[in-house]
């Protein structure tokens, strides 16, 4: 008898580290940073230390990854604007020190970011954004609005980290552009090293990398197989 088979394997990788250009594409990164007087000075330091780490891996360049960051409480201040430079944005976050100011002011923050961060004159390039919102607890005004407003723009993607059991998920899901990019977290410790690299995969979103092979064997990751077998005897 006679046996021929063919099979084509076809996989699709989006691992931020290993597949996702977040270092050469042009995209523009906020991270607005909860400061209330619920955080404490150690985890405020947590914080500043894993915001300033994402932005180094991220590896900021003129072409590519630009970042900017804002602080909130009952209000809100600019950190940085959009910058290029790792360096500069890095030393403008450690400059920062801990006011304790009460009250969570989420919607007027993400206000802030729209009105303030997001605009030409503030350095925005009009690009694929990701903003990360970072909060310990409950919005003391509303987000609805906020929210809706910010995300409006096709190219602006919300991931919204909730840390302690103080957050409320369903304002988590408001805020973020889908439930895949809510997070919550037992507490400010598990700002570890490995959530920030997961925390890159949204950047994932608006820039995957496609691969695809030929293979005569069975694929052990994801992937879309088709096989064909004709015979005659």
């Amino acid at each position: 008898s006679t046996s021929t088979s063919t099979s084509t394997s076809t996989s699709t990788s989006s691992s931020a580290l290993g597949g996702c250009f977040f270092s050469t594409q042009a995209i523009d990164v906020v991270f607005l940073v909860d400061t209330s007087g619920s955080v404490g000075v150690v985890n405020f330091q947590i914080t500043q230390s894993f915001v300033t780490q994402m932005a180094e891996m991220m590896a900021l360049s003129e072409d590519g990854v630009h970042a900017a960051a804002v602080l909130f409480n009952s209000g809100a201040s600019v950190v940085s604007h959009l910058t290029s430079s790792t360096t500069d944005f890095v030393a403008a976050m450690n400059a920062q020190t801990y006011t304790g100011n009460f009250g969570t002011a989420t919607g007027s923050a993400l206000d802030f970011v729209r009105d303030n961060i997001l605009t030409s004159v503030a350095g925005s390039r009009g690009l694929a954004t990701v903003v990360y919102v970072l909060t310990d607890g409950k919005s003391q005004d509303s987000v609805t609005e906020a929210a809706a407003s910010l995300k409006q723009e096709n190219n602006i993607f919300v991931v919204s980290i909730g840390i302690t059991s103080s957050v409320r998920t369903s304002e988590l899901e408001t805020i973020a552009s889908r439930s895949s990019l809510v997070y919550q977290l037992n507490n400010f410790e598990d700002l570890t090293m490995a959530f920030t690299t997961s925390l890159l995969d949204p950047l994932c979103i608006v820039y995957p990398s496609t691969s695809t092979s030929t293979s005569t064997s069975t694929s052990t990751s994801s992937s879309t197989s088709t096989s064909t077998s004709t015979s005659t005897s």
